[in-house]
């Protein structure tokens, strides 16, 4: 019997970052991280400092969008409100 290993699919962790950065309202990102339960399903979690005049409801959506793109589709987003 033969068994090919194929390497799962993790996102470029600095990409995301890089992305999530240009983001309204992001200063910056700590206490990251991302795991994969089974194949195709990324977890990710993540403390964002931001910007407290700016509506989290707006820099949430702004997140998880940037997160979908990069196949990231389940995550906890805590954020921590700065000026």
């Amino acid at each position: 019997t033969a068994c090919a290993r194929v390497r799962p699919f993790f996102p470029s962790l600095s990409s995301i970052n890089k992305d999530i950065l240009q983001l309204p309202g992001v200063f910056e990102i700590h206490e990251q991280h991302f795991w994969q339960l089974v194949d195709g399903l990324v977890i990710a979690s993540m403390h964002l400092k931001v910007d407290n005049t700016i509506a989290w409801s707006r820099v949430r959506a702004s997140i998880t969008e940037t997160l979908h793109k990069h196949g990231v589709h389940n995550m906890t987003l805590q954020p921590e409100l700065s000026r």
